[in-house]
């Protein structure tokens, strides 16, 4: 940072310098009875220097002096911190303020012939300098940089309200007419994989659990998009009992509405042991909104069928049972896959799971 403010103060010199032909160089001018003042939101941590050149009004010719005019440290109530000299007037091309304190500091303000926190002096309104930065006023150009030299920037940058739509050029119309619409800033979204785990999860029984979800924000499903959900698992079954397999997709885990479900029976021909399974289901939105609807099916495979784990699912091809059901997109939602047994007797462990956005 002082390696930065020596550089400034280098070049300022220079400039003043090669501008001191006659008159007073570029800058704020202030005159004899002008004054400038400032404050800070806390006490003695923003270090005020002010560039600048003076000239004598009572010599002949006048007498230039290019120098720093000023220096010192903000308090919290109004002063004034730089007034020129009898018979003086300057021109001050360069206001720098330094945070030197480990925290950011708000509400900083410069103003000119009366008290800064009056909004008809202030030519700095209540500006945040972050910790260890500093903020430049060179002629009426602001610059804030953080404690590593960065430009910084001390709000959000605002967007447009309006969601970006597909569009086609305007036609030709009158003179002054725009001939396409306008660009909208928004946020790129790809289709592709959301979540997905990254270990097998516990023995899951007759605890309703999630295996799988991701949170979709609000706004971006819309009439159309497509959801798909996949996974691999074993069960575990000392007797015949009942698994369910439940598709979910609204604003709170296991609570959502249910596009597509399946109750399967594990281990009616007997005990099964880690018996493998492949399940895939999709959710495809059909209107988007507050009262927009989703619609879901899939399957669940089972993979193995020798004699230790004959029919550990009643079929080797299960279809899960398919609903359009309520869904509001203007929310943000849960979509995911859990699954509960029916006894605890009954285990299901899966080895992955997936879920990924495949269509917006």
């Amino acid at each position: 940072m002082k390696k930065l403010i020596a550089i400034l103060l280098l070049v300022s010199a220079t400039a003043f310098g090669q501008g001191l032909d006659g008159q007073l160089s570029a800058g704020m001018p202030l005159g004899p009875g002008d004054s400038l003042h400032g404050l800070a939101g806390t006490g003695a941590v923003v270090t005020y220097t002010l560039l600048g050149v003076e000239a004598s009004l009572s010599s002949q010719p006048r007498v230039f002096q290019n120098h720093v005019l000023a220096q010192g440290q903000l308090g919290t109530g109004d002063a004034s911190i730089y007034s020129p000299p009898s018979r003086t007037t300057a021109a001050v091309s360069q206001v720098i303020l330094t945070n030197t304190s480990g925290s950011a500091v708000s509400g900083v303000s410069l103003g000119i012939n009366g008290s800064s926190a009056t909004a008809g002096n202030q030519i700095l309104a209540s500006i945040s300098i972050p910790a260890n930065g500093l903020a430049l006023l060179i002629d009426g150009i602001l610059r804030v940089y953080d404690a590593n030299g960065n430009l910084y920037q001390t709000a959000t940058t605002p967007f447009d309200a309006t969601a970006p739509a597909a569009t086609t050029p305007l036609a030709l119309g009158t003179v002054g007419t725009a001939v396409t619409a306008p660009h909208r800033d928004h946020t790129h979204q790809s289709p592709g994989g959301v979540a997905s785990t990254v270990a097998a999860s516990s023995g899951i029984n007759t605890t309703e659990t999630q295996v799988v979800g991701a949170t979709i924000p609000a706004g971006m499903l819309k009439a159309g998009s497509v959801i798909e959900i996949e996974a691999y698992g074993t069960i575990t079954s000392t007797v015949d009992n009942v698994a369910t397999f439940n598709i979910r997709l609204g604003p709170t885990t296991l609570t959502g509405n249910i596009p597509a479900a399946l109750a399967v029976h594990c281990g009616n021909s007997g005990t099964v042991t880690n018996a493998a399974f492949v399940l895939r289901a999709r959710m495809h939105v059909r209107t988007a909104g507050a009262s927009g609807t989703v619609y879901g099916y899939g399957t669940v495979i089972s993979l193995d069928s020798g004699a230790a784990v004959t029919q550990a699912l009643a079929l080797t091809t299960e279809l899960f049972t398919p609903a359009s059901v309520a869904l509001d997109t203007t929310v943000a939602n849960v979509g995911e896959l859990t699954v509960v047994t029916a006894a605890t007797t009954t285990t299901i462990t899966f080895q992955a799971a997936s879920a990924s956005v495949i269509k917006m």
